[in-house]
């Protein structure tokens, strides 16, 4: 799988955050050229977003094991009055997939759990 190009967005909303989003993006920044991990989070709300640079073999590894990960059709039905929402967006060129979910990851889309885990292992701070 080639991962040039590839744009991955995370929003969580949680009622505990009242309406404010936690907000996690990876991304290629070709300026540098690295892989940079953003969170903006209700903690850091109106300040600049946590920025990191990550390794790039990191990266395209977890990336290269997404791509081939078999995902279910059709996620099983649940529904509720509390927890959080999730919505994960991945952007590569033109082509875009998303995933939503409410507080548990549905069977079948272990995954798409496992790429948001990492997501927030890569971007944890002390400052958080």
């Amino acid at each position: 799988m080639i991962v040039a190009n590839i744009k991955i967005k995370l929003e969580v909303n949680s009622p505990m955050n009242f309406g404010a989003k936690e907000v996690i993006e990876l991304y290629l920044d070709d300026r540098i050229p690295s892989w940079v991990i953003s969170k903006q989070s209700p903690k850091n709300k109106g300040k600049r977003p946590i920025l990191k640079t990550l390794l790039s073999t990191d990266v395209e590894e977890v990336l290269n094991n997404f791509g081939q990960a078999k995902l279910s059709q059709l996620p099983t039905f649940l529904s509720g009055k509390d927890g959080a929402t999730f919505n994960l967006e991945i952007f590569q060129g033109y082509y875009s997939v998303r995933y939503r979910w409410w507080t548990i990851t549905p069977d079948g889309y272990e995954p798409v759990g496992d790429l948001v885990k990492q997501l927030y292992e890569w971007s944890n701070n002390d400052t958080d």
